[in-house]
């Protein structure tokens, strides 16, 4: 897709007109979360009559046209509809992370971009009120 035809969406769903120029903008923001949350090295964009191939379109119009619907409502005012956009924006952000290996080729996966964070769950609850520590005292 081209930030033309994102801009056409966004502007459709937010009842403005703004124009791609400013809308690429908004586009390459959401460029440089994905690179930097998820080790990414995905391109920004060149020119709002070129195509974008880095993601599907299927993932373009997730999260480019939310976020630049969100994008427009919050710089006209309305923020309450921006927030609407931006909600749908950060659920479409999640799935993207849970589905990064099927949504970003493998050319730009950075070196850490794999890299997943466990947490430690032996201990289950016992931190804090839930400790065992005061296990048969009076009152536990």
């Amino acid at each position: 897709m081209t930030v033309n035809q994102i801009t056409v969406l966004a502007n459709n769903m937010t009842d403005e007109n703004i124009e791609a120029s400013v809308v690429q903008g908004f586009l390459d923001n959401v460029v440089a979360r994905i690179n930097v949350t998820l080790d990414a090295t995905l391109p920004f964009h060149t020119g709002v009559d070129v195509n974008y191939t880095a993601l599907s379109d299927n993932w373009q119009r997730l999260l480019f046209v939310s976020y630049a619907s969100y994008a427009i409502k919050a710089n006209d005012g309305s923020l309450n509809e921006a927030d609407r956009f931006r909600s749908e924006y950060e659920t479409n952000f999640r799935l993207l992370e849970e589905n990064r290996f099927k949504a970003i080729a493998d050319t730009y996966q950075g070196t850490k971009f794999g890299n997943m964070y466990y947490i430690k769950a032996d201990q289950g609850l016992n931190v804090g009120w839930f400790t065992t520590r005061n296990k048969g005292k009076e009152g536990f």
